[in-house]
């Protein structure tokens, strides 16, 4: 089985100034997103969404707002017929110097939390 990690903001839905998030309700994707990923699915990938979410500590968003925003994302996906294995975050802020936090080559924290995915895949790539 192939697998392909999509970044999140910036990348599925749009990216705003940290402020900013605050007060956003619902996703907005960017163009071409939807169409992206159900190209990589039928080429016979799985997709996994890997994403930052140092807002959350640093005070910009709370969990339930990242919750909301991902789970109103998961929902338009499926209505397009888009299902996504996954989502995997690092909510440490940036100043924390975790080891999950994109774009650190090994990414191992968040290979913690994948851990028993990469046993069933043959092929992966990552799309920041």
């Amino acid at each position: 089985m192939k697998v392909s990690f999509f970044n999140r903001d910036g990348t599925i839905i749009e990216d705003y100034p940290d402020a900013k998030w605050t007060f956003i309700d619902n996703p907005s994707f960017v163009e071409g997103a939807v169409e992206t990923l159900k190209s990589v699915i039928s080429k016979g990938y799985r997709v996994i969404i890997i994403t930052n979410q140092y807002l959350i500590n640093e005070g910009f968003i709370t969990l339930n707002q990242y919750n909301d925003i991902t789970n109103k994302m998961l929902l338009t996906l499926r209505n397009h017929d888009i299902e996504i294995l996954d989502v995997f975050y690092c909510p440490q802020a940036k100043k924390e110097e975790c080891n999950c936090f994109k774009p650190k080559t090994e990414i191992p924290g968040l290979r913690r939390q994948f851990r028993g995915f990469f046993a069933h895949y043959t092929s992966c790539n990552i799309v920041n």
